[in-house]
């Protein structure tokens, strides 16, 4: 029985048999694939590791994995401690009032019913007079570095895209508390909801979590991804269902790329 190795070359997935010389398979896929430049990682439950990829090379896997499966699953790369001061700030603007529970119709839109029961948007990270915290402020930055790094996507798909701003969400079931939405919110909301073609999570954690996709169609069964401190899923908005199961002590940046194509 052959055990498989799976790679990245160049935005490609690429299987090893185990029982094969694996430089033989390296050389035959460069030489396939044409590329000047060789990328290696191990394949596992990461597509790709933030702290390896940058640049044009990052804008090509992430539209290679965004076009063959509808999501795209990053190792953020960053310092533990980071993403720990990161979560201590989004507990202190709970604290401090920030964050509420969200209107009923914008659930499924973010997170579910699972793992949406507090929202907050932060303040852009490149505002003057930034309070929210340093560590948010750098995890958000990184978010918006993954978000242009769609660019490719957006451009192989006739997608002209727009990032929105951040939103910090706290897991956990949803309350019984009703919140109405003023006519802003409904006119913010719909404008994101209703053009989204990808959705970016950024998971905090501290906890771990697990983020079910499901496609729009009648054929494809649903995926579930395990979730931990550090992952991102870069997902499309227009064509998966998603719904993230984590508690109430566990906080995710969230932000969407939209377009106001009718495509």
């Amino acid at each position: 029985k052959l055990s498989w190795f799976k790679y990245s070359i160049c935005g490609r997935a690429v299987q090893c048999p185990g029982a094969r010389r694996l430089d033989a398979c390296f050389l035959d896929a460069l030489e396939e694939a044409k590329w000047p430049t060789l990328h290696l990682k191990m394949r596992d439950d990461i597509d790709i590791q933030l702290s390896e990829v940058s640049g044009a090379l990052l804008e090509a896997e992430l539209s290679h994995c965004l076009g063959l499966k509808g999501y795209c699953v990053l190792d953020c790369g960053l310092d533990e401690d980071v993403l720990e001061g990161a979560t201590d700030e989004a507990v202190d603007l709970k604290r401090a009032g920030r964050f509420a529970p969200p209107p009923e119709q914008v659930i499924d839109g973010v997170l579910g019913p699972e793992g949406t029961r507090e929202l907050a948007w932060l303040t852009p990270h490149d505002e003057a007079g930034y309070a929210d915290g340093e560590n948010l402020r750098y995890v958000s930055k990184h978010l918006g570095m993954v978000s242009d790094s769609t660019r490719q996507f957006c451009s192989d798909f006739g997608i002209y895209g727009m990032p929105t701003r951040t939103l910090a969400v706290r897991g956990g079931e949803v309350t019984d508390e009703i919140v109405e939405l003023t006519e802003d919110d409904c006119t913010q909301w719909m404008g994101i909801l209703s053009q989204a073609k990808l959705m970016l999570i950024y998971i905090l954690g501290p906890g771990e979590g697990s983020l079910e996709l499901q496609p729009l169609d009648d054929e494809s069964g649903a995926v579930e991804i395990p979730t931990r401190r550090g992952m991102i899923v870069v997902l499309r908005a227009d064509t998966l269902l998603h719904r993230h199961v984590s508690s109430a002590d566990d906080y995710s940046l969230v932000s969407w790329v939209t377009s106001l194509n009718t495509s």
